[in-house]
């Protein structure tokens, strides 16, 4: 992932976690740069980016808005999330805790900030390995974690510790396996594949955990409900602004 594309991400997320209004103003191109230690050219492109999926809007003399209507899909089924998860066999490859990095420190909420655990495993769907899946989470989230209860259901613990989940913001982008990930698939290096990333999000607006995941045969079933506001936001002609 470039530096862009996690502002993009990041940004997304802080939109979706209820902490931003409708037509708020959000951090000037300078203040970003200095936040995410990038060039104000790095963040010229998220944020060009974040205006041409509609999320944003450049306004003269006041600089990047947050869009009244925000596109809000929701997935009503993968080749994962319909299997029950029972069906669904888990073997950890790496648990270990360790020190948030800044890129983890930018994501996570300070309440949250300390100590994370890392967690590695495949994902088994009848007897075939059809996930590589990486997840951070603040040990404040879970003070004690073992391998066993890195077999099961994140979610679940997360709901039986206590949390109120709201809604995941899931990304998803088209890969070629490296040779080391190929491997662990039986198949043959450069084999299309699916990158899932994901962010956890309570209903008090926290990121509890962050995932990424490298499948194979991903497929994915979404509810679009038709937004008028962003198609005619999508033909509507380009308007270039001075600031």
């Amino acid at each position: 992932m470039s530096k862009a594309e996690f502002i993009v991400e990041d940004l997304l997320s802080k939109i979706y976690q209820k902490k931003s209004k409708p037509s708020q103003k959000i951090l000037s191109e300078r203040n970003l740069a200095e936040k995410y230690e990038v060039s104000r050219n790095t963040v010229r492109k998220a944020l060009k980016k974040l205006i041409d999926i509609g999320v944003l809007e450049a306004v003269p003399k006041k600089g990047y808005l947050i869009k009244k209507t925000k596109v809000n899909p929701s997935l009503i089924y993968s080749s994962v999330t319909e299997k029950k998860s029972n069906q669904i066999e888990s073997k950890v490859l790496l648990l270990k805790e360790r020190e948030m990095t800044k890129r983890e420190a930018n994501i996570f909420d300070a309440q949250l900030i300390g100590s994370v655990w890392e967690l590695k495993r495949l994902r088994i769907l009848d007897q075939k390995v059809t996930e590589i899946q990486e997840s951070i989470f603040p040990k404040k989230v879970f003070p004690y974690f073992d391998e066993e209860m890195g077999k099961g259901s994140i979610q679940k613990l997360l709901i039986d510790a206590g949390y109120y989940i709201s809604h995941s913001l899931t990304s998803f982008e088209a890969v070629n396996l490296s040779e080391q990930d190929a491997q662990v698939f039986h198949l043959k290096k450069n084999s299309a594949a699916m990158k899932v990333t994901s962010r956890t999000i309570t209903t008090e607006g926290l990121i509890v955990e962050l995932t990424s995941r490298i499948a194979v045969d991903y497929k994915g079933t979404f509810r679009l409900p038709f937004n008028k506001e962003t198609f005619d936001f999508r033909h509507q002609k380009d308007k270039l602004h001075d600031f």
